[in-house]
């Protein structure tokens, strides 16, 4: 019995001592396990959960080719939202082609978050003239609202049905940031 129990303790101390000399070659050498170099995103020079990119790999803060065909488009929308567009960027994790039902022409992308789709979601309708968009965010009270951005002076103070029929139940407060 007692050699049973020296043994289990030796092959947990084995374990442990493993995993650990794995987490220094990390540390040391700054690859995944598979060998991948990484460099830090921070300026701090800190390697955090979601914040590691591969060597010479660089990551774009931009939604063309993921809602936009290209960048004249992704500049206007950007010139439209302002600052909001990293609420933008966070929100489109997956995105989804959905049906213009006001008839403007447009098309029409959907974004949400994995496992969030019934309180994180985005809108993005788009033609060559005007633009709508909505996201769904909290504040820092944890309040839930809903921004919402047009260059469409028809649309300034009310929401297109396109948007009103994917955004989720539930905000009440539509906070119109339309310049």
């Amino acid at each position: 019995m007692k050699i049973r129990e020296v043994s289990i303790g030796v092959i947990v101390v084995f374990i442990v001592l493993l995993a650990f000399a794995g987490y220094m070659i990390f540390i040391k050498t700054k690859t995944t396990p598979t060998g991948i170099p990484l460099t830090p995103q921070k300026a701090d020079d800190t390697y955090g959960a979601g914040d590691m990119k591969q060597k010479n790999q660089e990551i774009e803060d931009t939604l063309v080719g993921i809602v936009f065909d290209n960048a004249e488009q992704d500049a206007r929308f950007r010139k439209l939202v302002g600052e909001d567009y990293s609420l933008f960027l966070d929100t489109f994790m997956i995105v989804t082609d959905e049906e213009d039902i006001d008839g403007f022409g447009s098309k029409v992308k959907g974004g949400f978050i994995r496992g969030l789709e019934n309180s994180d979601y985005g809108v993005i309708m788009f033609n060559n003239t005007h633009m709508w968009a909505a996201v769904t965010h909290s504040d820092n009270d944890y309040n839930l609202a809903i921004n919402y951005y047009t260059n469409d002076p028809k649309f300034k103070k009310k929401l297109p049905k396109t948007i009103k029929k994917y955004l989720p139940e539930g905000y009440d407060n539509i906070i119109y940031k339309s310049k």
